[in-house]
């Protein structure tokens, strides 16, 4: 029986009430991302904004994206990154786990490695499903959408 292997993007973050209101959080994993928001829903969607941005800049700058960490405790809350960051992120993360480079998972799902390389870059990346197919197709993996909603 196969192993399966889900990869997901969501990090800990500490969200901590302040003395004047609101709360400030902060990513243990990732040095120097830090928010605040006015209350716990407006500090939730500004460490949305705060991871993207941060993940999408040291990807950028090529630094090592930090695995996410298990960090227990009450104020504790997983934070998601941008489906624009994520998917390119998960997608890179899935090739290396694969031990495929770039040229080689390229020619497997029939595209030239420039175009490849805008499926991981979350800055160009707005890869089609249908490539997105292809790339869990060459990779053995499953692809698992889903949409919720507080509605």
């Amino acid at each position: 029986m196969a192993t399966i292997t889900r990869i997901t993007l969501a990090y800990p973050a500490v969200f901590t009430p302040e003395e004047e209101g609101g709360f400030s959080v902060t990513f243990p994993d990732l040095d120097g991302c830090i928010t605040e928001g006015d209350d716990l829903e407006d500090a939730r969607r500004n460490a949305q904004e705060a991871l993207t941005g941060y993940l999408e800049s040291i990807f950028t700058r090529g630094i090592v994206i930090p695995e996410p960490s298990k960090v227990p405790g009450k104020n504790v809350h997983l934070v998601k990154p941008a489906v624009h960051v994520a998917i390119p992120l998960m997608v890179r993360k899935a090739r290396l786990g694969a031990g495929l480079s770039q040229v080689q998972l390229a020619e497997r799902i029939g595209v030239s490695y420039q175009a490849y390389q805008r499926v991981e870059n979350p800055r160009s990346g707005n890869i089609s499903l249908r490539t997105l197919e292809k790339v869990c197709q060459a990779l053995d993996c499953e692809l698992d959408i889903s949409l919720s909603g507080s509605h």
